[in-house]
């Protein structure tokens, strides 16, 4: 078959026109867009058309299956310049029945004998003979129509068959919302009709033959394109023009187009941006299973993972994207062949892993703790995790609600308690100061807690800061990039999902409790102390409290619970 080049059919347009891909040497492979030679197939919808022509998804759907990614051989047979278009003859490979090795079976001739395309019927050339320029196989073709349009069967198939030979396209723009509530976690069948780059597609859902462009969720590939500047100061003869691709933005656009471009996939639609545009999981078949295509773009180094997108997805579909890219980080593929992990910025005073006992507890997201060997007190912030702030009685600041809950449960679990501290990172925070005085900041180092001895019903340390969460009394933090977090930074988001779900804490829908509290320890309540002072006496017997400050070794600031009072305390005869 001298003349024939190899090749593998990467999509389908129309009943007799496909795109087939080359081999690859450097980058994508070289494609060629080849109409088969002598076949006229219906024409599908195209704006602004509202209609196909009779059978024309039939015609595309029955060339799709029987070659999408498959390797074929072809040659161009002539072209038409007028047009644009080349013409040629496509053999698609099939196993030998006997002997073993490969046969050609030619793709026109499936079509034509399944009655999906007609034949152009060749002009009379001198002497009788066939003219103009055709299918080298013409007389084979013609035969083959014959005997499809005898038999009544594809095109020449008669009206009052069940199938409709017209699609009914919907009309109008996409309700993107409207789709997301009627379908939001449903796996929705379709066909990838384009790949725009590597994390947008658009689709044809079924059986309602929808159009819709789909987002990859929790994913952000290289951009193919990007429009210059236009407007005074710039060169107009590069205004408004588009730029290269960054780099690995094709590999990403092939690697989607290989996988799912004209193939039958799911679509899971998650969520809406507010611009109206759809984002959702994209499954196709890869070996009889289901495979994330954001999943797989994320494992080879060809997207990132977005946060602000991600969240959309399932918990579980979240810490897969978040696994596949700390592989791809640690092998450096592609967009992270440059990549260098940021520096440990913890600055702990005693070492990024200890063991200790919590002396005191600060707030819901901030405790001090002992360190078993050394004896320092290391103040060690959640990581990751969020308390409502306490507030600040001297600067009038109020408590945020649930902030006392938060508190008095890591004062309940944790004080006295033996734990495992795992520093991971620092961040310097501006303090609040009074009007006219300088700015000020302060380092806060953020780290995660595991009680010991106790453990979940998975085996796993209970940690503290999941323990928060799921109660309701703590937020996850929303970290930006390659910004440190916790290591067990998915488990906290399941946390948080849970408390959501089940309304807990701060998630709950009741108004949140309120706390009247007298602070009668600063001085300007001297004389509203005096007057509790008989009431404490009456009252006989001991008064359960809460030691909040050690101010030194005999006085002691004390919260009185059961009366909603703090109260500076001393020590009889000390």
């Amino acid at each position: 078959m001298s003349g024939w080049l190899n090749g593998v059919v990467k999509a389908v347009h129309s009943g007799d026109c496909v795109t087939i891909m080359g081999r690859a040497t450097n980058g994508p492979p070289p494609e060629k867009v080849l109409t088969l030679a002598s076949l006229v197939a219906p024409r599908l919808a195209r704006p602004p058309d509202a209609r196909d022509e009779p059978h024309a998804w039939e015609s595309r759907e029955f060339l799709r299956r029987v070659c999408i990614g498959r390797e074929v051989v072809f040659r161009v047979d002539y072209s038409v310049p007028s047009i644009g278009r080349e013409f040629g003859s496509v053999h698609v490979r099939t196993e030998a029945e006997a002997g073993g090795g490969a046969s050609h079976e030619n793709l026109a001739f499936w079509v034509v004998q399944n009655g999906w395309a007609r034949v152009r019927q060749p002009t009379s050339g001198p002497a009788g003979g066939v003219g103009g320029e055709c299918s080298p196989d013409i007389e084979e073709l013609i035969r083959l129509s014959e005997a499809a349009q005898n038999a009544g069967v594809g095109v020449w198939a008669k009206e009052e068959g069940s199938t409709p030979s017209i699609r009914d396209i919907p009309s109008g723009p996409l309700d993107s919302m409207q789709m997301l509530e009627e379908s939001k976690g449903k796996a929705l069948p379709g066909i990838v009709e384009y790949v725009v780059n590597g994390g947008m597609v658009r689709l044809t859902l079924l059986p309602d033959f929808q159009t819709a462009t789909v987002f990859i969720a929790g994913v952000q590939c290289p951009s193919m394109s990007k429009r210059g500047p236009q407007g005074e100061g710039v060169d107009s003869s590069s205004s408004g023009t588009e730029s290269a691709p960054e780099a690995y933005a094709r590999e990403a656009k092939h690697l989607c187009e290989m996988k799912v471009l004209h193939r039958e996939v799911r679509v899971v639609l998650c969520g809406v941006d507010k611009y109206g545009s759809l984002f959702g999981a994209l499954f196709h078949p890869e070996g009889g299973v289901p495979t994330d295509l954001g999943e797989q773009l994320v494992s080879l180094g060809l997207a990132k993972v977005v946060d602000w997108s991600a969240s959309m997805l399932d918990l579980q579909s979240q810490e897969k994207l978040r696994r596949a890219e700390r592989v791809a980080k640690d092998a450096r593929l592609r967009v992270w062949k440059l990549y260098t992990p940021p520096p440990k910025t913890s600055s702990s005073l005693v070492g990024p892993n200890f063991t200790g006992q919590v002396v005191e507890v600060v707030s819901g997201d901030l405790v001090v703790v002992r360190d078993a060997a050394s004896l320092v007190e290391q103040r060690v912030c959640l990581s990751s995790v969020r308390a409502p702030r306490t507030g600040n009685p001297r600067r009038d600041i109020k408590p945020e609600p649930y902030a006392p809950e938060a508190k008095d449960f890591l004062r309940q679990r944790l004080v006295g308690k033996q734990v495992s501290v795992q520093m991971e990172y620092s961040r310097t925070v501006a303090l609040t100061v009074n009007e006219g005085e300088d700015p000020a900041s302060r380092a806060m180092d953020f780290g995660s807690i595991n009680l010991c001895g106790e453990f979940t019903e998975s085996g796993l340390p209970v940690n503290v800061g999941e323990m928060l969460v799921v109660r309701g009394l703590g937020t996850v933090a929303r970290h930006r990039g390659e910004e440190e977090r916790a290591h067990n930074y998915e488990a906290l988001l399941q946390a948080e999902a849970k408390a959501i779900k089940n309304k807990k804490g701060i998630h709950s829908a009741r108004e949140p409790p309120v706390h009247h509290l007298n602070d009668l320890s600063i001085r300007e309540a001297a004389a509203k102390a005096r007057q509790y002072l008989p009431f404490f006496q009456r009252s006989g017997g001991r008064i359960p409290a809460v030691v909040e400050v050690v101010l030194s070794g005999h006085r002691l600031k004390l919260l009185v619970p059961k009366e909603s009072v703090m109260i500076a305390f001393s020590l009889a005869g000390v």
